[in-house]
């Protein structure tokens, strides 16, 4: 990891937080003081001007920034990337939930698609949640099938695993911190059930292809992997993720579900017709697909 690009990101990734210029620019300081002060209205429109100015400004800064991020990125080794990752989600740990839950509708959308997938394909169990998180949809999951079946959560961030584990920690649920574009060989044909969600949008394509290749080794024969996805894929701006939003804007290589389907389906599996959508917002939905390994 020795990149000069890699290793300013790796100081911004741990020291960056919420610029207040970013919040209140000086323009918009002034523009509220003229508002207050019953200024003319031409005085008004000169510092709305600058206001709009500066705030370009900014975002020129911050999209470069994300540009300069995702070539980094790219030319990184894949064991960098996914230090990479691991680095932006443990980061982000601590705010997930909010994020996730309270400031946006992703949980309850991703509830809501995990919901139909298990009505028209019940569980099967040992189950493997490829990117866990903090475990919330492991505990979906187990809401809908409450039984003793065996279950997997596996990240690569341990500060999200911790967070799983005081959610999820039980008897019924392992913890594993692997990479999952290389599962262990140890685990083939393992697992009958794959929740695979709110990760390919991160991936490079190559990454994408040694995921799903990873996934299909840790699957029986007639398994099924659950791929729950945004479509389109966007990062809705809130105060959580304020930290770490512009990294995973800089690493996202977005796929559309008709690309999903074709990673799947050359790499062996057989998609399922049925598939569901829940809106997260205004600006973009979850869906599901279900595939089963040929």
């Amino acid at each position: 990891m020795g990149d000069p690009k890699f290793r300013r990101i790796q100081r911004e990734l741990k020291l960056h937080k919420p610029d207040p210029r970013l919040i209140l620019p000086e323009p918009l300081i002034e523009f509220k003081r003229l508002v207050g002060s019953g200024c003319p209205v031409s005085d008004l429109f000169s510092a709305t001007e600058q206001l709009g100015r500066e705030l370009k400004k900014e975002l020129e800064k911050i999209g470069q920034l994300e540009r300069d991020i995702r070539g980094a990125y790219n030319l990184m080794s894949a064991p960098d990337r996914a230090a990479f990752l691991s680095m932006i989600y443990s980061r982000f740990a601590e705010n997930y939930d909010r994020h996730m839950g309270i400031e946006t509708g992703h949980y309850q959308a991703m509830r809501f698609v995990l919901r139909y997938a298990h009505m028209v394909h019940r569980f099967g169990f040992p189950l493997l949640d490829v990117t866990a998180g903090t475990g919330e949809l492991i505990r979906y999951a187990m809401e809908l099938d409450n039984g003793n079946g065996l279950i997997c959560a596996n990240d690569l961030s341990e500060k999200m695993l911790a967070k799983a584990k005081e959610k999820l920690g039980n008897g019924r649920v392992f913890f594993h911190n692997h990479d999952a574009c290389c599962f262990p060989d140890e685990w083939e044909g393992k697992f009958r059930t794959v929740l695979l969600s709110q990760t390919l949008n991160l991936l490079t394509d190559e990454d994408k292809i040694r995921l799903i290749t990873s996934v299909k080794k840790v699957m029986d024969d007639g398994g099924k992997v659950i791929v729950i996805e945004e479509d389109p894929f966007g990062v809705t701006q809130t105060d959580a993720i304020q930290s770490v939003a512009m990294f995973i804007r800089g690493v996202g290589e977005p796929i559309t579900p008709s690309e999903l389907n074709a990673f799947f389906v050359t790499s062996g599996f057989t998609r399922y017709p049925e598939h569901a959508v829940a809106e997260i917002d205004g600006n973009h939905n979850m869906k599901v697909y279900i595939f089963t390994r040929k």
